[in-house]
């Protein structure tokens, strides 16, 4: 008997592995021409603009007469990845507590050397600014001087600042003997008086000149200080009632009230009940007997707590 020949069945290709098939060497191309791009792009020189920070070191008693560059500029050329290896908060030492220099004071020219700043290996220095520091030094002199705190805004309302001090009324401040010969005294820096909600005790800072100047005294400045009512309750009795109306005839079963009122310290109070109002205001439409609300006309730093009666019965005749 002669046997058939099983059949051989194909495996069907999915439609990845069709378009991988057709196309590997297509995207193999264009990952090539990327990661050469890439390289191209890291590996073009650019400038690039660097600031440094100087570090100034001083002899002892030594104080710049006139503020220094905190800065220099530094103008870099070279390829993209190294520039991207570059610290940002690099630091160049000046140091003028050397030998020769030590204690004495004048004009200092110092040439700019960036040779303890470490740059990657093919990148250029194309210019630094400045190039040189001119440097003017005079002897460090201390003067004791009064403090003054700067308020800024007005206290919460209904309140007042009372029996502040500062717990270190003066200060020892040293800097340029030039300069400190011209300040009068220290201000602080602005002291917020709507924080000073309750009474109590605050750190301050003083609002000194700029860098050049030291506080010779160490330890916190603190502001103490209490916060009271500028307001209290007054009652005013028998305020007479002020009627407004067109009508020839009418009887209220009142003419006077009681005010109670919260009034600011500052007001005398025999000025300010002259100046109070109390009007009843009768409606030109109302006749026979009609309730009139009562309303207390004060100043506007004045809060009227209660008007007794608040209204008034009047009879229409």
């Amino acid at each position: 008997m002669i046997k058939k020949a099983s059949q051989v069945h194909k495996h069907e290709n999915s439609f990845f592995d069709n378009f991988l098939s057709k196309n590997v060497l297509k995207l193999i191309s264009l990952l090539i021409a990327f990661l050469l791009w890439q390289y191209i792009l890291n590996g073009q020189a650019i400038e690039f603009e660097s600031e440094i920070k100087i570090n100034y070191i001083l002899p002892e008693k030594i104080v710049f007469k006139d503020l220094p560059p905190e800065l220099i500029k530094v103008k870099l050329l070279g390829p993209r990845r190294l520039l991207k290896k570059i610290e940002v908060d690099q630091e160049l030492v000046v140091n003028l507590n050397r030998p020769g220099q030590k204690g004495s004071k004048g004009n200092v020219l110092w040439p700019i050397s960036l040779n303890e700043i470490n740059y990657p290996y093919g990148v250029k220095i194309i210019s630094v600014e400045p190039s040189e520091l001119d440097l003017d030094l005079d002897n460090m002199a201390s003067q004791k001087f009064s403090i003054t705190p700067v308020f800024i805004n007005e206290m919460p309302e209904n309140t007042m600042l009372d029996n502040w001090k500062i717990n270190r009324p003066t200060v020892t401040l040293e800097g340029p003997r030039d300069i400190l010969k011209a300040i009068k005294n220290i201000p602080t820096k602005p002291i917020d008086r709507q924080l000073l909600v309750a009474s109590g005790e605050i750190k301050i800072q003083l609002d000194l000149p700029d860098s050049r100047f030291k506080v010779k005294e160490s330890g916190d400045l603190l502001l103490n200080y209490g916060v009271k009512s500028v307001s209290e309750n007054v009652v005013f009795d028998q305020m007479k009632i002020r009627f407004i109306t067109s009508r020839p005839s009418f009887s209220p079963e009142t003419r006077f009230v009681t005010l109670v009122l919260k009034v600011p310290q500052q007001y005398n109070l025999q000025d300010l009940k002259k100046m109070i109002r109390v009007v009843a205001d009768i409606p030109e439409e109302s006749s026979g007997v009609t309730t009139v609300k009562l309303e207390a006309k004060v100043p506007e730093n004045v809060q009227v707590i209660q008007v007794k009666p608040s209204n008034v019965r009047v009879k229409i005749k």
